[in-house]
């Protein structure tokens, strides 16, 4: 929203949700593939969106007391979870800076081309198309770490992408918002 006003709002939430789908249902798969892919539903951020979702589309009004409270704790959820982050992280070994740096990079580089080859084929409106660029130019994502604990999957490696890669991501974004903004 900050780049792009409100009107992103809405095509970003899409983004992000597709974004945890795959995490929580292919995601989980890759790393163990005794995961269950109906065990999506129990996942919180699954349930939510279905709800959203469900609410949104039928049109029934919500209390407006309910709102500002589920508003409230959306907006503290964000930095809850980066303060959960850091402790995680802080008993955790950074092993790799070499590969930190080789994610660092990577991870945007090749999700800007994906979005650039993506955006060859498929004709979507300009502000969408700002989006997707900008999307495939996001640091590899904190659940990448979350997902490495959980199924010990070298956790202090993705750890060392997952931070470095934020970092990173102050040029790659600027790089990125360089291209799309006006």
């Amino acid at each position: 929203m900050l780049a792009f006003g409100e009107e992103a709002l809405a095509p970003m939430v899409v983004m992000f949700m597709a974004s945890n789908l795959l995490h929580f249902s292919f995601g989980a798969w890759l790393l163990d593939h005794r995961v269950r892919m109906i065990t999506i539903w129990k996942v919180p951020s699954v349930m939510a969106t279905i709800a959203g979702l469900a609410v949104g589309m039928s049109g029934i009004p919500v209390w407006e007391p309910l709102l500002i409270s589920i508003k409230m704790v959306g907006d503290i959820a964000i930095p809850l979870m980066l303060i959960g982050l850091g402790v995680r992280l802080a008993d955790s070994r950074i092993s790799s800076i070499k590969l930190g740096l080789i994610g660092a990079v990577l991870r945007p580089v090749v999700g800007m081309a994906i979005a650039a080859v993506l955006l060859l084929f498929i004709d979507f409106p300009p502000l969408q198309k700002a989006l997707v660029l900008v999307f495939g130019a996001l640091p590899p994502a904190v659940l990448n770490f979350i997902f490495a604990e959980r199924y010990g999957q070298e956790p202090e490696k993705v750890a060392s992408m997952v931070l470095i890669g934020n970092v990173a991501a102050l040029l790659f974004l600027s790089i990125a918002l360089a291209i799309v903004l006006p």
